[in-house]
């Protein structure tokens, strides 16, 4: 039997893409919170809707590639198969919040024009935070527990690939690279809770016609611890993507190596 990893470069470009998309949508985000703070609409925020859409576009490729990568390994092991469902779910589910986070930003866009030279948010304005804000916190928590099963098994998809192949060191790479993932999603979607919370706390305050002073300042000074750990899980995932990156192209290496067994004898 010859080992047909062919699909794992295909998965291998799908996650070189979600880097360049993530790049793309985190350009896009800081020159969000710039024009937000500034209190202004500006020319700029024409290219941050553009930056953003871009990133969004380039991640659903991604996704798309990833997914196709996977469908083409369910024969090598049944645990790129179950990746490839989770990939789906979380593929709906990134297109979920594409359209919520959209929908935040012109609300934010049209509230803040509509507010310019006012000290707090209007509760119009407070309203739309306060439900997209409670709608993205149950989004950020699908996101936390799929994508730790979806990771779990295509590591261990990647994991039984390299035992197949009798490569006992590069299989045991890929068994301690759970925890990596694990710590980086879990720093930033605690950091995403923490900024949505303050987005709620605050949507409530103004929905509600009360007033903490300036909110805008205010708002902006809550949402630096959130910002803190969301940019340290940023990083350990992007060094988690390159890690597995250079892995897959080891194991890639393997692609039509006759193998003694059948994919269901090591399962253990």
């Amino acid at each position: 039997m010859k080992l047909d990893l062919k699909g794992l470069k295909i998965v291998w470009i799908g996650y070189l893409l979600s880097i360049v998309g993530s790049l793309c949508s985190s350009s896009g985000g800081r020159n969000a919170v710039q024009n937000l703070s500034d209190l202004t609409v500006t020319e700029n925020t024409a290219g941050t809707g553009v930056a953003g859409t871009i990133g969004g576009i380039i991640g659903i490729v991604a996704f798309i590639l990833v997914i196709v990568g996977l469908s083409k390994l369910k024969g090598v092991s049944p645990y790129f198969k179950k990746a490839r469902n989770l990939q789906i779910v979380l593929l709906i589910l990134a297109i979920v919040f594409v359209i919520v986070f959209a929908v935040v930003i012109v609300a934010a866009v049209i509230g803040v024009g509509a507010e310019v030279g006012t000290d707090s948010f209007g509760p119009e304005l407070g309203g739309a935070l306060l439900v997209a804000g409670i709608v993205l916190i149950i989004f950020m928590i699908l996101l936390l527990v799929f994508g730790i099963k979806y990771n779990t098994n295509l590591l261990k998809g990647c994991q039984q690939a390299a035992k197949l192949c009798e490569d006992a060191d590069l299989a045991k790479r890929f068994g301690k690279m759970r925890k990596q993932y694990v710590t980086a999603i879990g720093l930033v979607v605690a950091g995403a809770i923490v900024m949505i919370c303050t987005m709620i706390v605050f949507g409530a305050t103004s929905a509600a016609g009360l007033s903490l002073g300036s909110e805008s300042l205010q708002t902006l000074i809550a949402l630096v611890p959130g910002v803190i750990l969301m940019i340290i899980g940023a990083i350990i995932m992007l060094i988690y993507t390159i890690l597995l990156l250079v892995r897959m192209a080891l194991l890639w290496k393997y692609d039509g190596k006759e193998i003694p067994q059948q994919t269901a004898e090591i399962q253990n």
